[in-house]
């Protein structure tokens, strides 16, 4: 009897083991795919939460769906960009950013909102574009003249003058005999394999295929400007000198003799004569690297009228040819200086310091008396004169200034130095930051370019720090300098503070 029950729990133990490895058969049969809709659920999610950062932080420059903002930010949704870039690229541009560009760094160890899984997940949501993105060579592209007037102003002017006049270095690129005799293909053969032998780098690895064909449109554009078909309308001279004193005349001064913000007079014959009235209502219009754009604030009849009232400005006077007349200095000081410095140049206690034997003014030059006059001194409480002045009238009280200073200067009071802690950014990294976001404009050495100064200056080294940060991070207003805070972190302008204080 024990032998069968024996047996019975023998078959019974037989069979649940039969079972057993049934059942981890069909598991580990099932197991793959169980794992595998399990990753697709974990990736989506990724992908849902990447296109909530996507809305939020990068829809408006590269577009709803990737496709880019009109040339100005590239596609990311691009057939041709998702074949070329590794997650760990895509990854590292959008943690880092590109300094010098409008692209910010997002990741947290740069000073931006997101941590590695958020920028992972962002990752994943572009990524997942891949097998549906259209490729850029299928869709023909339109060039822009706008955008090739941008670039020929931050790119090619150096060498072939603003308006394409040229210059010692290249030559003249709106010549109509140049124009008739190359087609757009040797233009776009030239800009993206330069010209060794004279000079020209090689433009196709800076330069989108786009942004060469815009740059094309511009050039060719001179063409048409050459033979007289402007288009524009006739501007009236009189309403284009208002729009003058309004708009133009803090940089370019009363008479368009120029100031410190923009030195070239708008009157010299050198250049009124090189260009046609199309390129002076363009460089109105779109600006160049040292002048805004006026495209967006007046009509383009209003930039006719001031094309026609600058036609119609004298010459800038030659050196030494304004001479002070102090009599009229006198009068001039007697309606508009009185209140604050006093009848006769004594000062007023609590409003302005004495203009009379001072020996400060005694040792400045006419150029910097001229300066304090038009551009005032804001920390001082004086007002800014430029504008309501002409030049021959500053002159004027220059000569009385002079004719007040009769005693010898005396001797001043020693500056005392304080010391300051210095930066405690990374000189090393700043000096790349500085080449890949500042060398353009003030020179691989600091040392200035093309009437930008350079950054080797007491001035510069008379800054405290935080003020150099606060240049680099908000830029000058009513210059071209402008701030770098959306495309540097506070880390990287420290650096680049740092290093500033190495070249000094």
């Amino acid at each position: 009897m024990d032998d069968v029950q024996y047996g019975r729990y023998g078959l019974i133990g037989l069979g649940l083991t039969i079972a057993m490895i049934a059942t981890l058969a069909a598991v580990a049969i099932l197991q793959p795919s169980r794992m595998q809709a399990a990753a697709e659920d974990v990736a989506a999610e990724a992908r849902a939460r990447g296109q909530e950062i996507y809305l939020e932080a990068c829809a408006e420059c590269h577009g709803l769906n990737g496709e880019g903002d009109d040339g100005e930010m590239p596609p990311l949704n691009a057939k041709e960009f998702l074949a070329d870039a590794s997650d760990e690229v895509i990854f590292n541009v959008i943690n880092d950013g590109r300094p010098g560009t409008g692209m910010p760094a997002w990741g947290q160890d740069q000073g931006g909102p997101y941590n590695a899984q958020a920028i992972d997940d962002l990752v994943a949501f572009i990524r997942a574009w891949e097998p549906t993105a259209p490729s850029l060579e299928d869709q023909p592209y339109v060039p822009d003249l706008t955008r090739g007037r941008i670039l020929f102003s931050n790119t090619c002017f150096a060498c072939h003058g603003l308006n394409g006049e040229g210059t010692n270095v290249a030559p003249a690129l709106n010549d109509p005999e140049y124009l008739a005799n190359f087609d757009d293909d040797y233009l776009r053969q030239t800009i993206r394999r330069g010209r060794a032998a004279r000079g020209m780098p090689t433009w196709g690895s800076v330069l989108s295929p786009d942004q060469i064909e815009d740059l094309v449109a511009h050039i060719r554009s001179w063409e048409t400007a050459a033979s007289g078909e402007s288009g524009l309308p006739g501007g009236d001279a009189s309403r284009g000198q208002e729009l003058f004193g309004v708009a133009c005349v803090s940089c370019h001064g009363v008479d368009g003799f120029g100031t410190d913000l923009a030195p070239d007079a708008v009157g010299r014959r050198d250049f009124l004569d090189s260009v046609a009235d199309r390129q002076i209502f363009d460089l109105i219009a779109y600006g160049s690297t040292t002048m805004p754009g006026w495209e967006e604030v007046l009509s383009p009849a209003e930039i006719g009228d001031l094309v026609a009232y600058v036609r119609l400005l004298p010459p800038p006077p030659e050196p030494g040819e304004l001479v002070g007349d102090v009599a009229n200095g006198a009068r001039l000081y007697a309606t508009g200086c009185t209140t604050c410095h006093g009848p006769s140049g004594d000062g007023v206690e609590g409003l302005g310091g004495a203009l009379r034997n001072v020996a400060s003014i005694g040792a400045a030059d006419d150029e910097g008396l001229s300066a304090i006059i038009i551009e005032g001194l804001p920390d001082a409480g004086m007002p800014p004169w430029q504008g309501d002045l002409t030049n021959q009238e500053v002159a004027d009280l220059i000569a009385l200034l002079r004719d007040w200073q009769r005693v010898p200067e005396p001797e001043l009071e020693p500056e005392v130095e304080v010391e300051t802690p210095g930066p405690t950014g990374d000189p090393e990294v700043g000096q790349v930051v500085y080449a890949e976001a500042c060398s353009f404009c003030h020179g691989e050495q600091a040392e200035g370019k093309n009437d930008i100064p350079g950054l080797r200056s007491e001035s510069i080294q008379a800054m405290a720090d935080d003020d150099l940060r606060d240049i680099i991070s908000f830029g000058l207003p009513n210059t071209v300098m402008k701030g770098y805070a959306d495309s540097l972190t506070v880390g990287q302008i420290d650096d680049l503070t740092a290093y500033l204080r190495t070249i000094q």
